[in-house]
């Protein structure tokens, strides 16, 4: 039996705050098909490889959100819901970092190195699926913090436990300032 596909159709990152986090001009150049000629960057906006790696770099984004379920699609669409959140401004960061990269791989020059700025994403993906860094939802904000309890001597002895109970045996533990009891 098929599963149920959890994916949305929608851009993660919308081509208009790619073109703010990106160089315009090399965009237009690294998505023209033909060399030397740049795609019109007033089609920018709906250009097929440029939509292509942002389609893209959403999915790597989707797949890294939904590892051990720590988000839904509900959860990224929020984030898209306030699109003048930090929150917001970081998923598109991550994804226009992600498709800059792939636009500038489908060009043939294989010398030059893939931009620093994909390795640093990459590198949230695997923060964000790993549960080291999260998106700021009060929920998930709750699960990380953990709750530290000290027992206290009291708390030993009325317990009753192995300890307590062989305490004429072996003594009276060195933690314990208050003598014999």
């Amino acid at each position: 039996m098929a599963q149920t596909l959890a994916s949305s159709t929608a851009l993660l990152c919308p081509v208009a705050e790619f073109l703010k986090r990106v160089d315009r001009v090399a965009v237009a150049k690294l998505a023209s098909d033909v060399p030397g000629v740049p795609v019109d960057q007033g089609s920018l906006a709906s250009d097929p490889n440029v939509l292509a790696a942002l389609q893209d770099a959403s999915g790597l984004v989707e797949s890294a959100c939904s590892v051990g379920g720590r988000y839904s699609q509900a959860d990224i669409a929020a984030i898209l819901a306030a699109p003048t959140t930090a929150a917001c401004g970081m998923l598109y960061r991550i994804v226009a970092d992600i498709a800059w990269a792939g636009l500038f791989e489908r060009r043939p020059n294989k010398d030059i190195p893939t931009p620093p700025s994909m390795e640093r994403s990459l590198t949230w993906l695997d923060m964000l699926a790993d549960g080291k860094r999260i998106f700021p939802f009060l929920q998930s904000e709750d699960a990380g913090v953990m709750q530290r309890v000290e027992a206290t001597v009291d708390d030993v002895d009325q317990r009753n436990g192995a300890v307590y109970q062989a305490r004429p045996f072996w003594g009276t533990r060195s933690d314990r300032d208050r003598g014999t009891r």
